[in-house]
């Protein structure tokens, strides 16, 4: 699709290689409210807004590329289909060096008496260690990592999205039981402690088993606009992703937990 999406605060699809360009004109379409005519190497493009599940975007394509009804059918697509990330973990994300390429972050909890030797042991292979508080936040190359003597150093897949990798390695500081060096990819592999709440059970099951949003939507008996946020809503609170394979395995377990408690 040869079409621009972004919302204020991050580009949600490109498919005119134009993204650098038209990032810039995205704050004052949003702003305004109306299209903006640009030229870039002797083509036109437009830019203007459009409202969907997720707020308003501003859409971007070359004039007379293709009928209105195709783009805002495309736009939502690819809007139902866009990661939406809590703003703690964006916040962290922020926190790190813009990286191109994939990168491995980690989260380290630590009791405070062995802090700094892991942060030695850890600092030859390390990008970068920040302090978050009672843990540390590390980014690491896509390599092999050292065995953790002390505590709990959950880490993320290697991936160029910063915010998926803060969120994996979150997912598994949060459900991933023991200590050492415990990996997203891995979970399969691990004792895990995630419990869905009685009043969620209903919802992440009929999203379990529903393959789109659309679907989800029939199976509540509510619009596909309500069912999204219902989707985030959910998402947000257990810091899972309906779209993400190993997520749907912990969601699955959380389910399974709380009906056997119950």
């Amino acid at each position: 699709m040869n079409i621009f999406v972004a919302d204020v605060d991050s580009v949600i699809y490109d498919g005119t290689g134009k993204k650098t360009e038209l990032l810039k004109h995205v704050p004052l379409v949003l702003e305004s409210g109306v299209s903006l005519c640009v030229q870039m190497e002797d083509i036109d493009f437009v830019l203007f807004p459009v409202k969907t599940y997720i707020g308003r975007v501003a859409v971007g394509l070359r004039k007379s590329d293709m009928p209105l009804d195709v783009v805002l059918a495309a736009v939502e697509k690819v809007v139902l289909q866009f990661k939406k990330y809590p703003k703690y973990v964006k916040e962290l994300a922020s926190k790190l060096t813009a990286w191109t390429g994939k990168r491995i972050v980690g989260v380290s909890s630590t009791p405070e008496e062995h802090r700094l030797f892991v942060r030695k042991m850890l600092s030859p292979v390390a990008l970068e260690i920040i302090n978050i508080g009672q843990d540390d936040l590390y980014v690491f190359p896509p390599t092999d990592l050292p065995a953790v003597k002390y505590g709990k150093l959950a880490v993320s897949e290697a991936c160029e999205n910063s915010c998926e990798c803060v969120r994996q390695a979150l997912v598994v500081e949060r459900y991933a039981v023991g200590s050492g060096l415990l990996r997203y990819g891995d979970f399969f592999e691990y004792d895990v402690h995630i419990s869905v709440e009685r009043g969620d059970i209903s919802t992440v099951r009929a999203r379990l088993c529903s393959s789109s949003v659309e679907e989800f939507a029939d199976k509540l008996k509510i619009g596909v606009e309500a069912a999204y946020k219902e989707q985030l809503r959910v998402e947000k609170k257990y810091l899972l992703m309906f779209d993400m394979g190993i997520d749907c395995y912990l969601f699955s377990r959380g389910v399974s937990e709380m009906r056997t408690d119950g």
